[in-house]
């Protein structure tokens, strides 16, 4: 008995020790993120719902604690995710989850325990926390997320606080709203058209390529050079205006991108999936252009990359 009684004293004291040394506990630092976020579509119009893919890598060799994807509602005094809208649209897009949610002090779901080099995809439909999709003005969104970097404020082993002590921004987006009617339209090639899922991960600064060859009623020289990007997202690592191939009078615009850069940008992979890849630019008279292509996922993770 007294050998129980003082076994369960040394249990108590090595566990007061180990609760004083971790009375705050980190769900992560800036560098251990790497967040994106991916839009299936470039162009939206009033009464479409937007769906954004939000991706969360563990770039660490720890383990992250994921806290619970919390509703976006601008009632709770600290949003886990905030959507940042970089120009005019910002006085227009409002936060109005609360029109259909009465507030009730408590939010949750399920937290994830993220493993090292693991990744997880959240898709956010925008509007069912923001007003966008009754909005009927014409024009450019560019938008971002804000998430929350957090830690744990213990009172005990069974109850605390979590606290944001900060934001870490994801790349941003551009997307075309009610420009349906507006858009020139242009014809775009990429190559290789097959994108390894290995990519991602590969060393080095692999590129593929992507021509603009045609855009209605335009020549490839009216193009913006800096108003390019890629899924509304990457801009070009090298641009070129060539001769076309066998035609010295008409040109075509060569993009250059980084493999591992340009595969970010495309949500969640499975092999043999088709996805759609757009390239947008504005033009010198101060219209946009936009033209899309297909290309196919292969290979299977931590195959050789190709």
């Amino acid at each position: 008995m007294k050998k129980f009684i003082f076994t369960m004293i040394l249990v108590l004291f090595f566990t007061l020790i180990n609760y004083s040394e971790s009375k705050v506990l980190s769900f992560g630092e800036e560098n251990d993120f790497g967040l994106t976020i991916h839009s299936e579509k470039n162009q939206y119009k009033r009464g479409e719902e937007i769906f954004l893919v939000f991706k969360i890598k563990n770039l660490s060799l720890k383990i992250l604690e994921i806290p619970p994807f919390l509703p976006i509602d601008n009632r709770l005094p600290d949003l886990q995710v905030k959507l940042e809208v970089l120009n005019n649209f910002s006085n227009k897009i409002e936060n109005d989850y609360y029109k259909n949610n009465p507030y009730s002090g408590i939010s949750g779901g399920k937290g994830e325990l993220l493993e090292p080099k693991e990744t997880v995809f959240i898709t956010i439909n925008l509007t069912d926390y923001y007003n966008i999709e009754e909005l009927n003005e014409v024009g450019i969104i560019e938008f971002r997320l804000n998430y929350a970097l957090c830690e744990l404020e213990r009172l005990s082993h069974f109850s605390g606080y979590v606290n944001v002590i900060g934001y870490i921004n994801t790349n941003t987006v551009r997307i075309f709203f009610n420009m349906d009617q507006e858009l020139i339209q242009s014809q775009i090639r990429v190559e290789p058209h097959k994108w390894n899922v290995n990519w991602e991960d590969m060393e080095g600064d692999g590129v593929f390529t992507v021509w603009i060859e045609t855009i209605k009623g335009y020549s490839v020289e009216d193009v913006k050079q800096d108003t390019i990007l890629l899924n509304g997202t990457l801009k070009p690592e090298d641009i070129k205006i060539l001769p076309k191939s066998g035609n010295n009078k008409e040109k075509v615009l060569q993009l250059k991108f980084k493999k591992k850069d340009g595969i970010q940008y495309l949500g969640e992979l499975k092999t043999g999936e088709k996805k759609t890849i757009n390239i947008s630019a504005q033009l010198t008279d101060e219209k946009w252009f936009v033209g899309e292509t297909e290309i196919e996922i292969v290979g299977k993770k931590n195959e050789e990359n190709k």
